[in-house]
């Protein structure tokens, strides 16, 4: 129900990625003035290490400079490696970290952000 609220929020915004008429990735975002938050990014298992996340992202930033974005924010799980070096690829930076943020299992949050210039 939570997921169907997202979809619902006229500043939410989330694109997929298909592939066989099957939605095998999405990110999710809440665009707010200059500030988009990335809530949710996902890629099924079977289909990951494909760059399809990395599209996703891809589209995801184009998508918020459209829209005059200029600080793009997120959490992801310390564990998540995979996240971590992409996010860092695209230029973003750890900027704070938040305990026990996630649960099943509990784990810490990085936060990270990417700050662009106004063009």
């Amino acid at each position: 129900s939570s997921f169907e609220r997202d979809l619902e929020n006229i500043y939410n915004v989330y694109l997929g990625y298909e592939e066989a008429d099957t939605l095998v990735g999405f990110i999710g975002c809440s665009l707010m003035f200059e500030t988009l938050a990335i809530n949710n990014f996902a890629v099924l298992s079977s289909h990951k290490r494909q760059g399809i996340g990395e599209k996703l992202l891809q589209s995801l930033l184009a998508y918020g400079k459209e829209k005059g974005v200029e600080n793009f924010i997120l959490e992801v799980r310390v564990s998540n490696e995979a996240a971590i070096a992409l996010y860092k690829k695209y230029g973003f930076i750890e900027i704070d970290i938040r305990k026990n943020y996630y649960e099943q299992p509990v784990e810490d949050a990085y936060i990270f952000q990417l700050t662009l210039g106004k063009e």
